[in-house]
């Protein structure tokens, strides 16, 4: 492929650039065919007459992968490299899971298909051998769900011989999908609260209430702060339940997935909060979106198809940008917006805070917090696409 600035020569005939420092054109023939040479003062450009400039190679992209392996289960893993120019691609493993086995295929089942499927364990940095880039993961025999949420993940490379890609992640996730998950079996497991006044907290709770509460988090108003002139309390007074650090870093998995929660009312009148207030049910929020600037997408409860009453609720909410988020402007002259495509899948690629509601009237209350997680999408797969994967984070992206 021609490269910007590389010298053009053909067995056929001579060609003369033009004069640095000169933007012209001049042709000449040989062959039957005509070729032309453009020179500037900063690049020098083939052209091929019918075919136009030679393009530079483009990198390859490494497309995230999520896998489904049900416990005690195994995997045959295709790592799906994508390379504009079309050209064959070779894998290699840069990062291995947090569990279980990633080996290569045995040579009998990558040429024929016969077990076993099982070959040499992989290190990082090791280069796929593989037919069509394919590994092996496997669980091991005597196996449970984590509670958790995935199994672990790995990253690969690929690579079309002159230029390689940035790192693609490979999400191993459980049959409940479970990308990240908070069960409080036995802890708050790092959960705190947020606008709630000085040591406020959330706490730890071993009840049972029956199905759909069992073992989670409770926090009570602290903090009122009614408007003077509306009477309602405003909305940096009311507490959020923040989750730990196990939920920031890249997400975007969950893309068109779902954000699960339960939530119950232990004390307080919510049945006589007032309706159709533009609260935030859910934050999500990138401190390193907009080239660091930040963004915060927000879920409002006025997308909520019924009203809160306080009772056991569980909540699930579209991981999409066309289904009810709003962006923050971060200003207050201008509305919350629908946010676009790119701009959803870079929060859940650079998550560092996500938050959800957990005050719902203008007075005291307590609210519990139960069984949250994010969801991979109901077919397992990833559902990011190519314009969004010019960079991991999706910090590049070329989405309409």
């Amino acid at each position: 492929m021609g490269v910007p600035g590389a010298a053009c020569s053909s067995s056929s005939q001579s060609l003369r650039p033009v004069d640095q420092g000169n933007l012209g054109l001049r042709r000449t023939t040989g062959g039957g065919r005509r070729r032309s040479v453009v020179m500037g003062p900063l690049v020098g450009l083939c052209l091929v007459a019918g075919l136009g400039p030679a393009a530079a190679n483009e990198a390859p992209i490494a497309r995230h992968v999520t896998v489904v392996v049900p416990a005690g289960e195994d995997a045959v893993i295709t790592l799906r490299g994508y390379d504009l120019d079309g050209e064959a691609l070779t894998a290699r493993v840069a990062s291995t899971p947090e569990t279980g086995a990633l080996t290569q295929l045995s040579k009998v089942f990558s040429t024929y298909a016969y077990e076993p499927k099982k070959g040499k364990t992989i290190a990082a940095e090791a280069t796929v051998t593989g037919s069509r880039n394919r590994v092996y993961y496997a669980r091991p025999q005597y196996d449970v769900e984590r509670p958790t949420g995935k199994w672990g993940s790995f990253t690969y490379k690929v690579s079309d011989g002159s230029r390689e890609s940035k790192p693609g992640i490979v999400s191993l996730v459980p049959a409940s999908r479970k990308l990240v998950a908070s069960s409080f079996d036995v802890s708050d497991e790092g959960w705190t609260v947020v606008r709630n006044g000085a040591g406020a907290a959330a706490t730890f709770d071993a009840s049972s209430f029956g199905k759909g509460l069992n073992r989670f988090i409770v926090a009570t108003d602290a903090l009122i702060a009614q408007s003077s002139v509306a009477g309602l309390e405003a909305n940096s007074s009311r507490f959020m339940f923040a989750a730990p650090p196990a939920y920031a870093g890249n997400q975007n998995a969950a893309y068109q997935g779902t954000l699960e929660f339960t939530l119950a009312a232990l004390a307080g009148d919510v049945k006589a909060a007032p309706k159709g207030r533009n609260h935030n049910l859910v934050e999500l929020e990138c401190a390193t979106c907009d080239v660091n600037r930040g963004t915060t997408l927000a879920f409002p409860l006025a997308a909520v198809k019924s009203d809160f009453d306080g009772s056991t609720t569980t909540f699930k909410l579209p991981l999409d940008e066309t289904l009810g988020w709003l962006k923050d402007p971060e200003n207050e002259l201008r509305a919350w917006h629908p946010p676009t495509k790119c701009e959803f899948i870079e929060v859940l690629s650079g998550l560092s805070a996500l938050r959800i509601l957990g005050d719902f009237t203008d007075w005291y209350e307590s609210l519990a917090l139960d069984s949250v997680a994010l969801l991979v999408p109901e077919d397992g797969n990833s559902h990011v696409p190519v314009c969004a994967q010019l960079t991991p984070d999706a910090s590049s992206c070329s989405c309409a």
